[in-house]
Order: structure tokens, then sequence, then C-alpha cells
């Protein structure tokens, strides 16, 4: 998070709002550990080709679940995403947008929704 890499998340259902990280080296034993993913700033996102950037960063050490088993956090999973960093000039100050796995993005209000692209490129009815 820190560095600025793609980071490959998820969320839950019935918990819309919050994304998820899994990491370790446990997922060969059919274990993992998660961590969430605070995002701040919402509603005031930087804009980029098409895309709000917000800051985020991982939550509290303590809220770190370990040893979680693979299977019953894949069942829980509603949608897969991945938080792409913004990197300006070789800066990076832990701005990340959000694309999920159906193609929508996280906007500056961090709701899941289609992207701003979409209207305009659609917006002419080819078919008449």
């Amino acid at each position: 998070m820190m560095m600025g890499e793609v980071l490959s998340a998820f969320k839950f259902h019935g918990n819309p709002n919050k994304i998820i990280v899994a990491f370790g080296e446990g997922r060969q034993r059919g274990l993992m550990n998660i961590i969430g993913i605070t995002r701040f700033d919402i509603g005031k996102a930087r804009k980029c080709l098409g895309l709000s950037y917000v800051k985020c960063c991982f939550d509290n050490a303590e809220d770190v679940l370990f040893d979680m088993d693979v299977g019953e956090i894949e069942s829980q999973i509603q949608h897969h995403c991945l938080l792409l960093p913004l990197i300006d000039d070789g800066n990076f100050v832990q701005e990340y947008a959000i694309v999920y796995d159906d193609w929508d993005v996280s906007d500056d209000k961090c709701e899941k929704c289609l992207p701003n692209l979409c209207p305009r490129c659609f917006e002419t009815d080819v078919l008449l």
C-alpha cells in the first residue's frame, strides 16, 4: 500500500462499503490472512483518466484476521476488484482508484458505478 503497487482485493456480500485484501503464504494450506482498507476524503476524489482516486490505507494491525479458511472466505465474496495507484510525476500519496470484476468503478463517494466513459461511448445509438 505504501509503495504504490496494484492491489487485488474483494468485497463481501452484505458489506458493500468495505474493501478487503488477503495476504500471506498460507494459501497452500487453505488459509489466508485478511485486512480491510480504509478510504479517506470520500467525496473529494482526484480525477484522472475517468477514474476517481481516493486516499487509502490498511486498517489497524489489530484488525487483521489470521488463518481464515480460504473456502469460507471465497464463499462470502461478492466482487473482486483491483486498486490502481495514482502516481503523478513520480509522486505517490496513497491514492487509489477501484475497478471491479464487472468493469464498474468506484466513484468519488466510493460507490460502485458505471465508469463516466460509458455514457459517452454509448450516447449515439449506432443501430438507428
